[in-house]
């Protein structure tokens, strides 16, 4: 009870600190009331919607909180980015062999028991391939249990795309059995194989619906064009996953983002998506990463060659989940400041202190609807130079002067000409 009551103490403190950036409300746009939870205060957490995104800056270098007495009140802003570690073990490759027409199998020994892990990759030179494979683990060599089933693959000669790493549940199998079903097609060089475990912090992601505008066809590309719209410009958003019910293909995609829907600029390198249920392989990605950027429009071009164009029924772009943790008061109102294009980054100490308090006792708070700043003064135009202003001007007074040192040039040129010579 005492480390609750000194917690809240602190926190108490802490929602009564103010920062002393001068904040003038006349260089914001706009505002949002900050709804904080009632009871006890501490430290609140709020998420930004898409009005935000649409109207701050890129980096929301501009956003501010502002408390009582127009004070301005310090934040962290944290993005739920995905954390990963990794813990490698060496895996000896056991008793591999190939039963002909059916499967590769071999079996990997990591060589301890009790080392937690959870994760399989196969490494292998071989190329534009499609295979299920299915993982068993055991402790003794004698008693196996299924423990994954996955599809990998790799398209290297065609999209440089590949994924032949199995996830399972974490466990302390000694020895993983691995069978590579190759069901006709020829058997996979097999190299060596890695096995980890693999411990993880899911990213937390903002789904943004997708409305497809147009769905065309390109005849001189043999390409479908895709046009998907995903509300307002200023999301920030990574990913695209599409529907489609059309199965069995394979195709190398483009993507291009834009804000107004006529100048396109290129997301990251060429992908593939494919879809496959047949007796031999099953499995899908239909979905493409590329770098974080900010753009409305995205445009998807699939690339047919001389197949029959599939049908891409929805889509939806996913981002990063961002947002700001602050200290409040409940007694006290909050606002939330953005659009001004002339901010900077503050720097508050609370991001120096904010990691020795308990996470998991922040909470939620919202915010309200969007209003224009009635105190927002739009900043003076910049000083245009006198010559700028009246560039005429400095023209007209240029072609005169030439004209002047003209005439006089050919003044004095007349009169050398005109005069008689000089005696001798």
């Amino acid at each position: 009870m005492k480390k609750i009551s000194l917690f809240f103490v602190s926190v108490g403190l802490l929602a009564a600190a103010t920062a002393f950036a001068d904040f003038d409300s006349a260089k914001w746009q706009f505002k949002k009331e900050l709804l904080v939870p009632s009871g006890a205060g501490g430290f609140g957490e709020v998420v930004f919607d898409a009005e935000v995104f649409g109207k701050a800056k890129a980096d929301l270098s501009d956003v501010r909180i502002v408390g009582v007495n127009n004070a301005e009140v310090p934040y962290v802003l944290a993005t739920e980015a995905p954390q990963r570690s990794r813990e490698n073990y060496p895996a000896a490759i056991l008793n591999k062999g190939i039963t002909p027409g059916e499967f590769t199998a071999f079996i990997t020994d990591i060589g301890r028991g009790g080392a937690l892990n959870n994760r399989l990759e196969i490494l292998t030179n071989s190329e534009n391939f499609r295979r299920q494979v299915a993982v068993e683990g055991s402790n003794d060599k004698e008693n196996w249990l299924t423990i994954a089933e996955k599809s990998i693959y790799d398209y290297t000669l065609e999209f440089n795309a590949k994924d032949t790493s199995v996830e399972y549940p974490e466990a302390t199998w000694r020895y993983l059995r691995v069978k590579i079903f190759d069901r006709g097609e020829k058997p996979l060089t097999i190299l060596s194989a890695r096995v980890y475990r693999e411990t993880a912090v899911a990213a937390k992601e903002i789904r943004y619906p997708g409305v497809i505008l147009e769905q065309t066809q390109d005849a001189a590309h043999r390409a479908s064009v895709v046009i998907i719209d995903i509300g307002a410009k200023g999301l920030p958003t990574g990913r695209i996953a599409l529907e489609t019910d059309d199965i069995n293909f394979n195709r190398e995609i483009a993507l291009e983002g834009s804000n107004d829907g006529a100048s396109w600029a290129i997301l990251g390198a060429r992908d593939v998506i494919f879809s496959y249920d047949t007796p031999k392989f099953r499995g899908a990605k239909l979905e493409t990463r590329y770098g974080e950027n900010s753009y409305r429009y995205l445009r998807l071009t699939i690339f047919n060659k001389d197949n029959q164009p599939i049908t891409i029924k929805g889509a939806a772009a996913f981002g990063l989940l961002r947002k700001m943790i602050f200290a409040f008061d409940p007694a006290s109102r909050y606002s939330l400041y953005y659009g001004n294009p002339l901010a900077r980054f503050p720097e508050y100490d609370l991001k120096d202190y904010l990691a020795y308090f308990d996470a998991d006792a922040r909470r939620s708070a919202s915010l309200g609807p969007e209003a224009a700043n009635d105190q927002y003064v739009p900043p003076a135009p910049p000083i245009v130079p006198f010559s700028e202003r009246y560039s005429w001007l400095l023209i007209a007074v240029l072609v005169l002067a030439v004209i002047v040192v003209g005439l006089l040039a050919f003044q004095m040129l007349k009169r050398t000409v005109g005069s008689p010579p000089a005696s001798p």
